[in-house]
């Protein structure tokens, strides 16, 4: 993956793999899911030193059900050792995967609830898809999420379902962008450029509650949801007070049509500064050629919005993107 901007460049080489192995124990089975992800990176053309990391992620997990009981129990380990020009580091999570629910009414009331962890070994190509504006001085780092969460379900009338949940999530190292002001600029090779950089909120606190109603169907589904949210902690991007959404997706054949309808308020960045609210629409065309091959065709913000993403820089307009897709 190769990134020009301002004039620069820098490039990511990336290999991911996956597998998850059935080991059977009395009358259980427990699934054991394996990653690993390497990445070799440089930071800009003007750098000498290129940096690498390895990501290992080992999740067992054992699932069953007791009479109106139905549980989950495992834990996720993600670790990444890092080499940052000639620096070596290792860090790690160790999460708890806890999920149960009991179904009270058939169909009707179900409650649940559980503490689950989440990982993110952070790439060049993922933070560039957030931020087509990001300069110098990336850091991949590997970010972090758990959530204690309890919530009740069902069908209300028919096909329609309705879900109520209340969270409060633990984020570690959650991106940042970092601007300098104009009068901060940094040096690049003979040019003085005010920079974008990529930092990592080390703990925010998030609270949320979040109404869902949906009706799927066999070929067609439809959703709507609303949720709240308040945080605490370090400043990040990601912080949005009310959050309102709507989805329809249609499925025929190897062709499959998805839209997305976002509003986003009570935005901020940091104490005393707000930023706008905006609404985003985005869809997608998904084709499948064969088990190995599909294509896709993505647009992102076809309202051609204008409004700040994080303080100073601006959606630029519609955008869209072509994906070829081949896997064996």
């Amino acid at each position: 993956y190769n990134f020009t901007h301002a004039g620069l460049n820098t490039f990511e080489h990336l290999a991911k793999t996956a597998h998850q192995f059935e080991l059977y124990a009395d009358d259980k089975t427990v699934f054991l899911d394996l990653g690993y992800q390497f990445s070799d990176y440089n930071g800009w053309a003007q750098d000498t030193g290129a940096s690498q990391y390895h990501n290992f992620t080992i999740a067992p997990v054992t699932r069953g059900k007791n009479g109106i009981l139905t549980y989950e129990f495992g834990l996720n380990f993600s670790g990444t050792q890092r080499n940052v020009t000639g620096t070596n580091s290792f860090e790690f999570y160790v999460f708890p995967r806890i999920n149960l629910q009991a179904e009270l009414l058939r169909r009707t009331l179900a409650i649940y609830g559980g503490w689950d962890g989440l990982t993110e070994q952070n790439t060049l190509q993922g933070l560039v898809s957030r931020s087509p504006f990001l300069s110098m001085n990336q850091e991949l780092r590997l970010s972090g999420q758990n959530k204690g969460y309890v919530g009740m379900q069902g069908a209300l009338i028919g096909k329609l379902q309705y879900r109520v949940e209340g969270a409060m999530t633990f984020l570690n190292d959650a991106v940042v962008f970092t601007r300098d002001s104009i009068q901060e600029l940094v040096s690049v090779g003979d040019a003085q450029l005010a920079a974008l950089q990529v930092g990592y909120a080390n703990n925010v606190v998030q609270t949320s509650v979040r109404g869902e109603l949906s009706i799927p169907l066999k070929s067609f589904t439809a959703s709507t949801y609303a949720q709240l949210n308040s945080f605490s902690g370090d400043d990040y991007i990601g912080k949005e007070g009310r959050i309102l959404g709507a989805m329809i997706s249609y499925r025929i054949n190897e062709l499959s049509i998805t839209s997305n309808l976002k509003y986003a308020g009570g935005r901020y960045m940091e104490s005393g500064y707000s930023l706008e609210d905006y609404t985003d629409w985005s869809a997608s065309i998904h084709y499948e050629i064969n088990p190995n091959l599909s294509v896709s065709l993505r647009g992102f913000n076809l309202l051609n919005q204008r409004y700040q993403m994080w303080e100073g820089y601006y959606v630029r307009g519609a955008r869209g993107l072509f994906i070829l897709n081949y896997q064996f």
